[in-house]
């Protein structure tokens, strides 16, 4: 995962019960991130920080294998 804070990027290891989604949040280190792009033939997926005092999730279940879906 791409972690880009604007000025910034970096490179983590993220693991995660499925494949990616735009729209998904999860915490590393201590910061809340949201997928904002998805995977191409020249960058991995993209994170940005959540700028928001609230921290707020998605829910996950795992369906098949590696496919998830948001729980309601």
């Amino acid at each position: 995962m791409i972690l880009d804070r604007g000025d910034a990027a970096s490179v983590a290891v993220i693991c995660c019960p499925c494949v990616p989604f735009v729209g998904m949040r999860f915490v590393h280190s201590g910061t809340t991130w949201e997928v904002a792009r998805a995977q191409d033939h020249a960058r991995g997926w993209v994170a940005v920080p959540v700028p928001s005092v609230r921290v707020t999730h998605t829910r996950l279940r795992v369906v098949s294998g590696t496919r998830c879906v948001r729980e309601a």
